[in-house]
């Protein structure tokens, strides 16, 4: 299959294009060059640098023919063309969601188009090809980990490899995710396009199983432990704890399953292979405990003074190596 990839270089796009190599696909990137992929390739994909702010670029591109484009670095309106395309495929946002959405929400649930936001924009996107008349297929994915993209998992998983607690906000605390393993996303893509269908098709993508802030690092490891801070040092700390939302956000993906036959990965078996490869590399698994960090485990509201020093002093420690 001719393949076009938008945006192949980073995390999604890293792990897809390394899959359709595999496969025997015929690759082409379209990207700004500024970025490499995280580790080499096993194969040679075609790159076409380029910059779909600059219309042009983007329709050269797409005159080359493909039979499937898969667009990873599509974020309004003016950034999607249908246009002599076989089969598009959007990965969207679960941000597309007006919030709180439902739980668990389908894809019919209500959605944002406040234009200038990241969902918003997503969403206008959607519609852009949806007017297209062609063959597209919409994925809304979320809370997206693995290897080389695990922002919420790496961050549990230093602090649980060097016996320390993950900070959770109070916000967060009882929010429940179901967290998508990398590779069922780009199954899920791989799928869609080796069934194309007329008119748009829309899914949902997540994971199988729900966790709030505490089961998610249980689940990561045995001993792994959480510490919902103060609501202080949240509030003077915007960067401090685990990332997560304030909000429940449980996707209901059995429409993806039940028309393309698509089953992901259990939360235990991806956070174990995103334990495996933090392993590869012990800078991954690099932890460096911030006073402000243990100051908010536990418990403590340190003065004015002694705030900013500990801010000059965190900031020059994440300095070295």
């Amino acid at each position: 299959m001719k393949v076009g990839v938008l945006g192949g270089t980073r995390f999604i796009g890293f792990h897809l294009v390394r899959a359709l190599l595999a496969r025997g696909d015929d690759v082409t990137l379209f990207s700004r060059g500024l970025t490499r992929e995280p580790e080499p390739f096993s194969g040679t994909p075609t790159r076409v640098a380029g910059d779909r702010d600059r219309p042009g670029d983007l329709e050269a591109f797409l005159a080359r023919g493909f039979d499937a484009i898969v667009d990873l670095s599509g974020y309004a309106p003016r950034h999607v063309t249908a246009s002599r395309v076989g089969h598009y495929v959007f990965c969207s946002s679960s941000s597309a969601y007006a919030v709180p959405p439902p739980s668990p929400y389908t894809e019919d649930a209500p959605l944002t188009r406040a234009a200038g936001t990241y969902g918003g924009d997503k969403v206008l996107a959607e519609d852009a090809l949806r007017a297209s008349g062609l063959p597209v297929t919409i994925f809304r994915p979320q809370a997206v980990f693995g290897p080389h993209g695990a922002e919420q998992a790496l961050y549990a998983l230093r602090r649980i490899a060097a016996g320390a607690p993950v900070l959770v906000r109070p916000e967060a605390a009882g929010r429940r995710i179901n967290p998508l393993w990398v590779g069922d996303l780009v199954a899920a893509f791989i799928a869609a396009m080796e069934r194309p269908a007329a008119g748009v098709r829309t899914y949902n993508a997540a994971g199988p199983d729900t966790v709030d802030p505490a089961g998610f690092v249980a689940r990561a490891a045995t001993g792994g432990r959480t510490i919902v801070i103060d609501s202080e040092s949240a509030a003077m700390l915007p960067h401090l704890g685990l990332p997560w939302l304030s909000h429940d956000l449980v996707a209901d993906a059995g429409k993806l399953g039940r028309e393309l036959g698509w089953t992901p990965l259990p939360l235990d078996e991806a956070l174990r292979r995103t334990w495996d490869w933090a392993r590869t590399e012990p800078v991954r698994l690099r932890f460096k405990p911030q006073r402000w960090e243990r100051a908010a485990a536990a418990g403590r509201r340190p003065g004015p003074w002694v705030r900013r020093i500990w801010r000059l002093y965190d900031a020059a420690r994440q300095l070295l190596p």
